[in-house]
């Protein structure tokens, strides 16, 4: 027992080093097991109970490393904590094993309420532990950007994209966002979500990057090309790009969207 050998440490204090060195070995090896132990049994109980003999394991490994220099009266004071910590995690894990007398958790707390009970395999009746994972709107929108993205950024699927097209205007002709600022309320009219980045003081690499991170699923780039009467439409996760006449693009773009 970790406890016995926590004793013994405590005893052999004025004998040898080595001597006190085996008795903490002993122990340390006596609390490991009953992390193992621990291991078996519920989750939240056992973190708790192991904890304790985490903490106790390493009291004992401080006091082993410090024998050469301390007294037998510090030496005592870190073993006596080990000891009681010991003794926690073995009581504890005890408990756990047993299965008598459990405290209360969220697991058992409905189970307890309706009394659902089950034939151990000692066949004795025993509370059942219950388990559940809500899919709520957070955890769903995580998953879907965990498996969507890359290495740039996000790539939402247009059902979940928290808009339907990106509008970037670049450069600082005013022509330039007075164009993209069309384009948007035309886009808006024909019931599409905008997102317009009519950032003036911000380079256009930087607006690039931001479009890539956020993800939606489709990007216009209103920039140079309008001097040539066009603007750009790409695709987020493709990367695929078309030059679109500014006086189609509107009706382009919700097309392209809703086919």
């Amino acid at each position: 027992m970790a406890t016995e050998n926590a004793g013994e440490a405590w005893y052999a204090l004025g004998a040898r080093d080595d001597e006190l060195r085996a008795a903490l070995k002993r122990a340390e090896t006596d609390i490991k097991r009953a992390g193992t132990e621990g291991e078996r049994a519920f989750a939240t109980p056992m973190e708790r109970a192991t904890g304790r003999a985490a903490k106790g394991m390493r009291d004992v490994g401080t006091a082993a490393n410090s024998l050469s220099g301390r007294g037998p009266k510090e030496l005592a004071a870190q073993l006596d904590r080990a000891e009681t910590e010991a003794n926690q995690a073995l009581a504890a894990i005890k408990q756990l094993a047993s299965g008598d007398n459990l405290p209360p958790t969220d697991a058992r707390k409905y189970a307890d309420a309706l009394d659902l009970k089950v034939l151990d395999e000692n066949g004795k009746l025993v509370t059942v532990t219950m388990g559940s994972y809500g899919i709520g709107v957070s955890r769903a929108v995580a998953a879907v950007a965990e498996s969507t993205h890359d290495e740039a950024g996000l790539c939402w699927p247009r059902e979940v994209s928290p808009a339907d097209v990106h509008i970037v205007a670049t450069g600082k002709d005013p022509a330039v966002f007075e164009a993209a600022q069309r384009l948007a309320i035309d886009l808006v009219d024909a019931g599409l979500t905008v997102l317009y980045d009519d950032r003036r003081k911000v380079s256009p690499g930087i607006k690039f990057t931001d479009a890539e991170l956020i993800g939606v699923p489709t990007i216009v780039t209103v920039g140079r090309g309008l001097a040539d009467g066009v603007v750009e439409l790409r695709d987020r996760r493709t990367d695929a790009r078309r030059d679109l006449p500014v006086a189609e693009a509107a009706a382009t773009i919700r097309q392209a969207i809703q086919a």
